[in-house]
This record gives C-alpha cells, structure tokens and sequence, in this order.
C-alpha cells in the first residue's frame, strides 16, 4: 500500500491524475482506512475527472475541425480535381508515367472519341483526336 500511495503522490506531483487516483484506489484497496489515502483519493479523482473532461473536450474540438476541413477539402472545384474525374486508379498512374493520356467515347453511335491529355497537375483540356 505505502508503494502505491507514494507513486500517487509523485504522480500527483507531475500533474497526472488520472494514473495517480488509480495509484491511491490501490492503496486504498490494499490498507482501508486511512485517512490520508481517502484524502489524497477524493482530490485525485476530482482533477482526474476534470483532466478526463479537457481531454474530450479538445478530442472534439479537433474532431470537429478536421470534419470542416474535409467539408471544404470536397467543396473543391470539381474541374480541378482531378481524382474527382478519373478515380484513384487513374491517379497512382503517374507513379509510373509523367504524362497519361485517356480516351473516351460515347455510348451514342454517333460520337466521337474525347482525348484527356494529362501530366499530372490539375490543369487539363480535354479535345477531339
């Protein structure tokens, strides 16, 4: 009991609270009765409670901002996107190539094919062969 009671206090001492109330419960646990221990105990477990309460609450806060940041990550133009466009796939080409071109036809009978030159930045113009 006297271990755990003094690895509280030094906890105490470092401002971890959590880890030292759970020190003085087991010192608690292992010599009920003492005082000093119930004192240590209650105040321990009272900023424990308020350090766990800081902690969610900026948990949340950074949940929050990460959930706008990729709000206004997937507002972005869809015309500069160009993962948007052609799909992961398309885009982990240029991991081999510098320059990927794409052609694309119609499922109308008339169509003409549409070439998509693109050397992997976000600007491209798509035109006929």
């Amino acid at each position: 009991a006297k271990g755990h009671y003094r690895l509280g206090c030094a906890l105490s001492c470092f401002g971890e609270w959590i880890a030292a109330a759970q020190s003085f419960r087991t010192a608690d646990q292992l010599a009920p009765g003492s005082k000093d221990v119930k004192e240590r105990l209650a105040v321990a477990s009272a900023l424990a409670a308020e350090e766990t309460n800081r902690i969610i609450a900026q948990v949340e806060s950074q949940r929050r901002d990460l959930a706008k940041r990729l709000r206004d990550a997937r507002a972005v133009d869809a015309k500069e996107a160009i993962i948007g466009h052609f799909g992961l796939g398309f885009y982990s080409a240029f991991m081999v190539a510098d320059r990927v071109d794409i052609y694309s036809w119609s499922q109308r009978p008339d169509a003409v094919p549409v070439k998509w030159p693109c050397d992997g930045s976000p600007n491209w113009q798509a035109h006929r062969p």
